[in-house]
């Protein structure tokens, strides 16, 4: 529904058409279930959900589509966020490293991970630097500046 990127992209359109596709327009019947979602996923799904429509999610990683309360109809096929970081530490903790550097690219929602991330390893007595890059302006992940 809200995959890639560009104007077609944008919340309004997400909506737009979401709406279109499970109320039905014109001659078109309402969808039995939504496939997809990536950048406003939690609208889409609990529109869906509002519909008692399934909304089956293969990028969401937001911890907060797991209320089943509030997202009856979503289902993901990935892992949360928070699950993956979990995975990172048990990885980091069975090499025994003392020093790991968080590399991401610098957008709202990545800020946010690297920072997340950064977070666990240090309560979890691991030394730990987070760095932002600007995909614009690097390749091949070199630093960026520390937050």
């Amino acid at each position: 529904v809200d995959g890639g990127g560009g104007p077609r992209c944008a919340s309004p359109y997400a909506i737009q058409l979401a709406n279109k596709l499970l109320a039905g327009s014109g001659s078109q019947a309402p969808v039995k279930a939504l496939l997809g979602g990536m950048r406003f996923t939690a609208a889409v799904a609990q529109m869906a959900s509002a519909a008692q429509v399934p909304n089956v999610g293969f990028h969401a990683k937001d911890s907060e589509l797991g209320n089943k309360l509030e997202y009856p109809y979503f289902v993901r096929t990935n892992p949360t966020a928070d699950h993956v970081f979990t995975s990172i530490l048990a990885v980091v903790r069975h090499f025994n490293y003392t020093t790991v550097d968080v590399i991401g690219c610098d957008g709202p929602s990545y800020r946010t991970s690297a920072l997340t991330m950064t977070d666990l390893l240090l309560e979890s007595g691991i030394a730990a630097v987070p760095y932002l890059v600007r995909p614009d302006l690097y390749s091949l992940y070199p630093p960026g500046a520390p937050l």
